[in-house]
C-alpha cells in the first residue's frame, strides 16, 4: 500500500481547520471575550481554513520558485474564500459572523486589505515548509493507519458539517448526539487553552489580573481590549431622517483634532467637560500616567467614539433614532459657535 495524495489533502484539511480554530481560540481568550466559537460547526474546526488551505496545496505547488506569483496567489484564494464563507455564515446563522468595517481597504466588512496580506503570508508558509512538514508527520505512521485515520477524521469533519448545518435549519437529525459531543469537547479544550494563557499573564503581569471596584468586576486587561463598536447602521438610520451637518470619529488625536475637521470654518464647537460621560478607565489610565488633562482630551476619546452635528431643533429626533437602533447610550454634548476648533470648558 502506497501513501495517496489525496489521504494527505484530508488530513491537512483538518488539521490546518483545527489550527485555524486553535489560533482564533488563542485571540479570543487572549482578548478576555470569553468562549467564542469561531468555527462554522460544533467541535474544534474552523474549516475556512483547511478549505483554503488545500486550494493552495492543490492549485499552487508548482509556484513555489515564484515567491510573488506565490503570494498573491493566496491571497486571492483567501481573500475569496473569506468573502464567500462570511456571507453564507450569515445567511444561515442570520448575523455577522465578522466584522471589517472598522478597518480601511474593507469589502462590506467581509475582507479587508491588513488581513488578507496577512492570509496570504501564512499562506505562503503554508505551501512552502507547512505541507512539507504534515506529509513528514503523516507518513511515519504506517500506511494502514494513516488511511485509517484520514477516513475517520474525514467522515468525522463531514458529519459535523452536515449535523451543524441540519440544526441550524432546525431540522431533526440523529447527528444532534455528535453536534453535542464536539461542542463539549471544544469548550473543554477552549477552557484549558484559556486558562494557560491566564496563568501566563497572571505571572508576567500580576497587576494585568487586578479588578479595580471602578472597571465593575473586569481587569484592566479586559477593559482596554473591549471590542470596538461599530456605528454604521445607527448613523445609516440618522441620516435617512435627520440633516445631518458633520460626522466624526473620534479615534486617535481625540476630541481637537477630530472634531474640528466635521466643522465648517468659523465654527466652533463649545463642550462643557462635566457633560462628557468619561469611563471610569480613562481615569485610571489618567492616574497612573500623569497625564494632563488637555493630553487626554487630545489622544483618547474619553468615551465618545462618535460625534454627530446637527441642527438644534432635530437634536431629540437624532437621538431617539439612535436609541431605537442600539445606541441606547447616545446623547446630547456641546453646542456650534462662531470661533475655530474645539473648545473645553
Amino acid at each position: 500500500m502506497e501513501y495517496a495524495w489525496y489521504y494527505d489533502l484530508v488530513l491537512m484539511y483538518v488539521v490546518y481547520s483545527f489550527l485555524g480554530w486553535v489560533a482564533e481560540t488563542v485571540v479570543s481568550a487572549a482578548r478576555g471575550r470569553g468562549f467564542v466559537d469561531r468555527g462554522f460547526a460544533a467541535g474544534p474546526f474552523c474549516y475556512v481554513y483547511g478549505f483554503a488551505a488545500v486550494i493552495m496545496a492543490v492549485g499552487f505547488d508548482d509556484l513555489r520558485g515564484s515567491l510573488g506569483y506565490l503570494f498573491l496567489g493566496c491571497v486571492t484564494v483567501a481573500t475569496v474564500v473569506e468573502w464567500f464563507a462570511a456571507k453564507i455564515l450569515e445567511r444561515l446563522h442570520h448575523r455577522t459572523w465578522w466584522d471589517y468595517s472598522g478597518h480601511r481597504f474593507n469589502i462590506d466588512g467581509y475582507v479587508c486589505l491588513p488581513y488578507s496580506l496577512l492570509w496570504g503570508v501564512l499562506g505562503c508558509l503554508s505551501v512552502l515548509w507547512g505541507n512539507d512538514l504534515l506529509r513528514a508527520l503523516f507518513h511515519l505512521m504506517p500506511v494502514w493507519l494513516f488511511r485509517t485515520l484520514a477516513w475517520v477524521l474525514g467522515i468525522l469533519a463531514l458529519l459535523d458539517q452536515l449535523g451543524s448545518a441540519a440544526l441550524l435549519r432546525h431540522r431533526p437529525t440523529p447527528l444532534e448526539g455528535l453536534n453535542r459531543a464536539l461542542e463539549r469537547q471544544a469548550r473543554t479544550l477552549y477552557d484549558r487553552i484559556a486558562l494557560r494563557i491566564e496563568r501566563q499573564i497572571e505571572g508576567a503581569y500580576p497587576h494585568a489580573v487586578e479588578k479595580p471596584a471602578a472597571l465593575e468586576g473586569r481587569t484592566l486587561g479586559e477593559a482596554l481590549l473591549a471590542p470596538t463598536k461599530i456605528y454604521v447602521k445607527p448613523v445609516l438610520a440618522v441620516l435617512e431622517q435627520v440633516h445631518v451637518r458633520g460626522i466624526s470619529h473620534i479615534t486617535g488625536g481625540g476630541f481637537y483634532e477630530n472634531i474640528p475637521r466635521s466643522l465648517k470654518k468659523g465654527c466652533c464647537a463649545r463642550i462643557r467637560k462635566s457633560d462628557v460621560r468619561t469611563p471610569a478607565l480613562f481615569g485610571l489610565l489618567q492616574e497612573a500616567g500623569g497625564i494632563p488633562e488637555r493630553d487626554m482630551f487630545n489622544t483618547f476619546n474619553m468615551g465618545v467614539g462618535m460625534v454627530l452635528t446637527v441642527p438644534a431643533d432635530e437634536a431629540d429626533k437624532a437621538l431617539e433614532i439612535l436609541h431605537a437602533n442600539g445606541e441606547p447610550g447616545a446623547y446630547r454634548l456641546g453646542v456650534i459657535a462662531e470661533g475655530e476648533g474645539v473648545e473645553l470648558w
